[in-house]
């Protein structure tokens, strides 16, 4: 852990006030036994856990800020109610060692199932953001092939009206069209670059939508 001023500050010392808070009560208590004391240490354990998972994922984490604000409220939230509980444990006498030791464990059960559903949730968007990535990338790619094309094409082809009518059509809709995302864009430059035959030239740009 990285016990910076800052990091000390922000997240550390409101718990720790709280902590010191707490032991001045249990040391004006008297517990007969062990048990009374097991959900006090369950909350410290627990919120320590809390405050260093949630500077690290203000701080450190890889999730976007969308994810990072939401999972930091659910960290915050599930710190609040273990606070009750620990508090309705040591005030409210009439509620059973037992069952306070489990409503303790339940914040904890409550974030490891949101910290695996954020984890899957960021996952999911880095694989969508990777796929749009890969497609952003190919369909640049593909733009900037047939644009040479068409920019050589209009001087050397240039004595033939129909090919030079189809290159400016596809010129006024390189920038626009969907089809230039897609892996058939690229089979055709292929195949029109490959063929000197006007008829075939022709006919493979009029596919070009």
């Amino acid at each position: 852990m990285n016990f910076n001023f800052r990091n000390l500050s922000v997240f550390w010392l409101p718990l720790i006030g709280f902590w010191a808070f707490l032991a001045v009560i249990i040391v004006s208590m008297e517990f007969s036994g062990f048990m009374p004391y097991i959900p006090i240490i369950i909350y410290i354990i627990f919120t320590t856990l809390l405050a260093y998972n949630l500077k690290s994922e203000i701080t450190g984490s890889k999730f976007d800020d969308i994810t990072k604000v939401t999972k930091s409220k659910a960290t915050i939230s599930c710190l609040l109610v273990s606070s009750l509980i620990v508090l309705a444990h040591l005030f409210i006498h009439s509620i059973p060692t037992t069952l306070s030791i489990i409503l303790s464990l339940v914040p904890f059960v409550i974030y490891i199932f949101i910290s695996g559903l954020f984890s899957f949730s960021n996952e999911q968007l880095l694989e969508g953001y990777k796929a749009r990535s890969i497609q952003r990338d190919f369909s640049i790619t593909a733009r900037e092939s047939w644009g040479n094309y068409i920019e050589e094409s209009s001087i050397s082809l240039k004595d033939n009206e129909d090919i030079l009518l189809e290159i400016n059509r596809i010129k006024n809709i390189l920038d626009y069209s969907s089809f230039f995302r897609s892996e058939k864009s690229i089979e055709l430059l292929t195949k029109v670059k490959a063929t000197n035959n006007i008829d075939d030239i022709l006919l493979i740009l009029k596919k070009v939508r």
